[in-house]
C-alpha cells in the first residue's frame, strides 16, 4: 500500500464512522438534525488541523460562491453546503486536490435543478486552502489513504464521477467528497462531509427564514450522502457493472450507459499485490 502515514497504523484501529438514520420529521431542524447525530455518530482518529502537515487524507470546506461571483445564500446552514474539497498530501510532499464540480470551474451549476458536464476530480500539485487565520476555515485531518494516487482501483472510480454529470442537488461536490473518502479510507470512514460539520465547521443551532424556506429541497443527510456513488465507485473497481445514481431520466439513461461500457474490466491488483484490500475496496 502506498502513500500512508510512516507509523502505518491499522485503519480499523484507528478510524470508525457510522452516519445515523435519515430523518423523517419534515419539522427537524438543522440544529436538532446534528443533536441527535452526535449521540450517534461513532469516531476516532480524524481530528481538526489548521495546516496540511503530514501524509494523509485532508477535508475542507469553503462557502460556495455562485457563477456570477455573488456569496451563495446556503451560507444561512453554516458549513454544512460549503464547497468541499479532499486533500491528499503525499509521503513525497506532493499536494493533490479531489475536487468534484461543473466543467465550467463553478462552485455550483446555475440552474440548480439541470445536470451539467462534471470537470476531471483528480488535481495534481494542488494549491492548499487559505488558512484559518487569513479568513478560511480549519481542516478535518481523516488520515492514511489505503491506496496510491495512481493505483488504477482510483483511477476506475473517478472514470464514473467524471461520467456522470454534476447536480447541484443531486450530485454535487459534498455527495463526492463523501464517496471518495469512503473509498479511500477502505470503508472504514463514512459521512466525513457531516463529520467536518460537526468537528470543524458550523451549523444552525436554530433555523432562520433561509433556512427553513431552503430545507425542503435540502434535506439532510440525503444531500450530503455519497453512498450510492461510494457504492458504484466499488462496482467500478471489482470490474461490476455500474449502476449510477438516478438525476434526470434521460440524463442517467445516457452516463449510466456510457459508465457501464467503460467499468467492466476486471479491476488490476493493487501495488502490494493484495487480493484482500481489493475485496474491501469493493464493499459498499
Amino acid at each position: 500500500i502506498e502513500e500512508v502515514c510512516s507509523k502505518k497504523p491499522k485503519m480499523t484501529d484507528l478510524f470508525k464512522c457510522g452516519a445515523v438514520d435519515v430523518p423523517t420529521d419534515a419539522t427537524e431542524s438543522i440544529g436538532q438534525f446534528f443533536a441527535r447525530y452526535k449521540r450517534n455518530v461513532q469516531y476516532t482518529g480524524c481530528r481538526v488541523v489548521n495546516a496540511i502537515t503530514e501524509p494523509g487524507l485532508y477535508l475542507h470546506k469553503r462557502p460556495i460562491v455562485m457563477p456570477d461571483g455573488t456569496p451563495s445564500p446556503l451560507a444561512s446552514f453554516g458549513s454544512v453546503y460549503h464547497h468541499a474539497t479532499v486533500y491528499w498530501r503525499q509521503r513525497s510532499g506532493e499536494l493533490h486536490a479531489l475536487d468534484y464540480g461543473p466543467a465550467d470551474g463553478s462552485d455550483v451549476a446555475a440552474n440548480i435543478m439541470a445536470p451539467v458536464p462534471a470537470r476531471p476530480c483528480l488535481q495534481r500539485d494542488a494549491q492548499p486552502p487559505e488558512p484559518p487565520k487569513a479568513g478560511g476555515l480549519p481542516l478535518l485531518f481523516v488520515g492514511p489513504a489505503a491506496m496510491g494516487v495512481g493505483d488504477e482501483r482510483l483511477a476506475r472510480a473517478l472514470t464514473v464521477m467524471e461520467a456522470l454529470p454534476y447536480h447541484t442537488l443531486r450530485n454535487n461536490c459534498i455527495h463526492f467528497a463523501d464517496a471518495v473518502v469512503r473509498l479511500l479510507t477502505d470503508g472504514t470512514v463514512c459521512g466525513a462531509p457531516l463529520l467536518y460539520d460537526m468537528l470543524a465547521g458550523s451549523h444552525p443551532t436554530a433555523d432562520d427564514f433561509m433556512v427553513m424556506m431552503l430545507q425542503g429541497a435540502l434535506k439532510l443527510p440525503p444531500v450530503c450522502d455519497g453512498s450510492a456513488l461510494h457504492a458504484a465507485m466499488c462496482d467500478a473497481v471489482a470490474g461490476r457493472t455500474v449502476n449510477l445514481p438516478p438525476l434526470e431520466p434521460r440524463a442517467a439513461a445516457a452516463t449510466r450507459s456510457s459508465a457501464a461500457t467503460s467499468t467492466t474490466t476486471t479491476c488490476a491488483s493493487s501495488p502490494d499485490g493484495s487480493v484482500a484490500g481489493k475485496a474491501r475496496a469493493g464493499k459498499a
